[in-house]
């Protein structure tokens, strides 16, 4: 599904980034609904059985997972980053 959103470059540009990245066990990644599956899938996942917050947060908050979405949820944890963690 991502090949729909996402060129081969784009994919290995963004898939490793913060903003793409959440907290989920392995168990809960290995399931059907979540490991490589379509963001649809992936999200109903997260909303209705993901233990942490942040990432029913993703599902929440975003409808569809895009370049985009992965740029503003990049911003939001750096800014979040910057303001907890002072140096």
């Amino acid at each position: 599904c991502w090949k729909k959103d996402f060129n081969k470059n784009d994919h290995k540009e963004y898939k490793d980034r913060i903003g793409n990245l959440t907290l989920i066990t392995k168990e809960f990644n290995s399931s059907k609904k979540v490991s490589n599956a379509c963001y649809s899938d992936k999200r109903e996942a997260y909303i209705n059985q993901s233990m942490w917050e942040i990432t029913r947060k993703i599902g929440l908050d975003s409808e569809s997972w895009t370049k985009k979405e992965i740029v503003r949820r990049s911003k939001t944890i750096a800014d979040w980053a910057v303001t907890e963690w002072k140096f």
